[in-house]
């Protein structure tokens, strides 16, 4: 019996969860005008590099930044990863625009 196929499904399936965690952290960084700290060039390198070589460190910043942990705690199952009595509201959001 051949793995290669499994071997391939499998190497495929993490190099597109390499893509996705680089493309939410290219859009956290684009939302939260976080500039790039190592690639100055303006490309995705640094958010590809962050999610190959350090995928859970760049997962556990994100999840950092977009919530306060020290005043809620985290909860499974949500919609946003806080109670579901929290009120979150993005910086996109429209209804946070001054006015």
């Amino acid at each position: 019996v051949s793995f290669l196929p499994l071997m391939a499904m499998d190497l495929g399936l993490v190099i597109y969860f390499w893509y996705l965690v680089a493309r939410t952290r290219k859009a956290m960084r684009d939302e939260y005008d976080i500039p790039q700290i190592h690639c100055k060039c303006g490309c995705a390198a640094e958010d590809a590099c962050m999610a190959v070589f350090c995928s859970a460190c760049t997962l556990s910043q994100m999840g950092r930044h977009t919530a306060d942990y020290t005043t809620y705690r985290s909860m499974c199952c949500t919609d946003t990863g806080l109670p579901n009595h929290v009120e979150v509201k993005l910086p996109s959001d429209p209804m946070n625009e001054m006015v």
